[in-house]
């Protein structure tokens, strides 16, 4: 038995790799074809990723050792359920919290809050387990860096209560008073 070339291993790790996202992006498509936008950038990234997976196939057969590229086994990369640009869902949190006031907020709201605002603005649906995973990871992190405070107990299996802390609810409503902006 031989030990296989640190380079043929990353061309088969490369291949497994692009295959992954590959059949990721076929599923996405087949699944969302009314999303045009999305699908079209879809459709270029796929046709792209193709002519590197056809690259490396060809990569693969100039080596020594010959690997037949079908037997190379797929890899799957992590699976992005939702389309959220980056601080879109501190900025759905802390709109729905300000909307309350100081009436404590579930968990569960600001999620149907999230799914219902992206619905009117023509966004793709989102999975709705893996929002409220985000949400409520999202909603401990800005828990202990003060911005929100929490009315349930810290182990509990029911929905979380929360609102605003007092200091962040005040750099909302002076964010556009002229006098400047400090997080």
């Amino acid at each position: 038995m031989y030990k296989l070339p640190t380079s043929l291993h990353w061309l088969i790790e490369k291949r497994g790799r692009i295959d992954g996202s590959i059949q990721k992006i076929e599923r996405y498509l087949d699944k969302h074809r009314f999303f045009f936008e999305k699908y079209r950038q879809m459709n270029d990234e796929l046709l792209l990723l193709q002519e590197t997976l056809a690259s490396v196939d060809r990569t693969l057969q100039l080596h020594k050792i010959q690997v037949d590229p079908k037997f190379i086994p797929t890899i799957h990369g992590r699976n992005q359920v939702t389309d959220l640009r980056h601080g879109e869902l501190t900025k759905y949190i802390m709109e729905r919290l300000e909307i309350s006031k100081d009436q404590p907020v579930s968990s569960k709201e600001i999620v149907d809050f999230i799914v219902d605002s992206r619905m009117a603005q023509g966004e793709p649906p989102v999975v709705r387990a893996f929002l409220s995973r985000r949400v409520h990871a999202r909603l401990k992190t800005l828990h202990s860096d003060g911005r929100v405070v929490r009315h349930h107990p810290q182990k509990t299996r029911h929905y979380g209560w929360w609102t605003l802390a007092l200091s962040s609810s005040q750099d909302i409503q002076t964010k556009d008073d002229g006098l400047g902006y400090t997080p």
